[in-house]
């Protein structure tokens, strides 16, 4: 498998795993890793795609909050995407 540039380990071993165990899907936030795996036949999720599907299901009861803690924890995302998705449930965006 040809390595793209300034793809990390982490991200190779993640789309690696996931084609070795032919998993229902790939998780990983970077945009390089996420279009290794896309190249490679592989269902893609991000953090906030595991969030909304956990909410979706009722596991998550407070997916704003969960946003919320994200950024107050210092996890790097765009409050442009957190504010979609939210928008999308109908709920109200993060200011």
């Amino acid at each position: 498998m040809e390595v793209l540039s300034g793809l990390g380990l982490g991200e190779v071993s993640t789309v690696l795993l996931a084609l070795e165990l032919q998993a229902d899907f790939a998780l990983t936030d970077e945009l390089r890793g996420r279009r290794l795996g896309e190249a490679k036949g592989l269902l893609v999720r991000g953090t906030v795609g595991v969030l909304e599907a956990a909410y979706r299901e009722g596991a998550l009861p407070d997916l704003r909050q969960s946003y919320v803690g994200l950024l107050r924890d210092g996890f790097y995302v765009g409050r442009m995407i957190l504010n979609n998705s939210l928008k999308s449930f109908g709920l109200d965006e993060i200011t």
